[in-house]
């Protein structure tokens, strides 16, 4: 693989008061395929790096605005996943083993050797970066498995519940159509339904498999699986939503995802005391919404919490905006 390809999506800052350094550098770097940004002010560039992703800083030991160690040291108090390779022009005067050690610098380049020496320290931050990136990845799909292990495991309890009411339902009418045959048709509608709630409940167990839902199957999904907390919590779910549009609202992807997301929501409101939901489905020429209407806070692990589930699918968009949620997928078809 060519460096050009490596470093690709690799966000590199050479940090330096010397500006013939800065240019010589970056021109250098550049022409091996490194994508650069220079700054010859190094408190211009912590509030950067503060702010925005930089995946590695090629950070000078000795400016007269704040010295290399300084700028190491107010970074980490933010961020620890920069990487960081200090330079110094002075082979006399290396930054101590322990200084490199104590504030997670990743490494050391003289600036009186050759500049190839840089060229691979360089490369090495960017091979490590996508080693951390690869196994950031790992943990987040383990982490969505957990989640998702966790909610099945809930979601079986509940809807067990629900089969066996069913259950019983079809046995009582089973003994009934044995001792009164005059009551066959009534008790058989009774089996016929208990036998679709049934169906009904074993293809919501099995919703991560369902690639393509209008609006109006969503929220049949959404009322199966959340059944038990409006039974013994007493939740409301309100669809402000005309008929038509719940089979002409039509979601194509991240279907899975949608109902993870709103049976989280609707738990947390819960939490909160929130027992009335309002929730309304809408759509345009590029894609497919559903929003919560709800206003409310949130706290950090409950959009964390969404964060993770969003990995599942990088199709579905969300946006948090005065407390209330909007989800959304491509229309089918539709450019993205």
């Amino acid at each position: 693989m060519s460096i050009e390809n490596e470093a690709a999506n690799i966000n590199i800052a050479l940090v330096d008061d010397d500006e013939n350094y800065l240019e010589m550098t970056k021109m250098y770097l550049e022409d091996n395929g490194m994508k650069i940004t220079t700054f010859s002010n190094p408190v211009e560039a912590l509030e950067v790096c503060k702010k925005s992703r930089v995946d590695i800083v090629l950070l000078d030991y000795f400016m007269p605005q704040m010295t290399g160690e300084e700028f190491v040291k107010k970074l980490r108090e933010v961020n620890n996943k920069t990487l960081i390779i200090l330079q110094t022009g002075f082979a006399e005067k290396k930054p101590p083993i322990e200084m490199l050690t104590n504030l997670d610098i990743q490494g050391y380049y003289d600036k009186t050797k050759e500049i190839d020496e840089l060229l691979l320290l360089t490369l090495s931050a960017i091979k490590t970066i996508k080693l951390m990136k690869l196994n950031q990845k790992q943990e987040i799909k383990i982490d969505l498995l957990n989640y998702k292990k966790q909610f099945l495991g809930d979601l079986i309890v509940g809807l067990v519940n629900e089969a066996k009411d069913q259950l019983l339902a079809i046995s009582i009418a089973n003994k009934t159509i044995e001792k009164e045959s005059n009551l066959f048709k009534e008790e058989n509608g009774v089996i016929n339904r208990s036998n679709n709630k049934l169906s009904e409940l074993f293809e919501t167990i099995n919703f991560e498999s369902i690639e393509v839902a209008t609006a109006g199957e969503l929220i049949n999904a959404i009322n199966i699986l959340l059944k038990n907390k409006k039974n013994s919590e007493g939740i409301t779910l309100k669809y402000d939503i005309d008929v038509e549009e719940m089979e002409k609202i039509i979601f194509s992807t991240g279907i899975d995802t949608l109902i993870y997301v709103v049976v989280e929501t609707v738990n947390y409101f819960l939490k909160k005391g929130i027992k009335d939901v309002d929730i309304t489905f809408d759509e345009d020429d590029e894609r497919c919404y559903l929003k919560i209407l709800n206003s409310t806070t949130y706290t950090k692990d409950f959009i964390k919490t969404i964060v993770l589930i969003l990995s599942g699918n990088e199709a579905v968009g969300i946006d948090i905006k005065d407390g209330k949620i909007t989800l959304s997928v491509p229309r089918k078809g539709s450019e993205e």
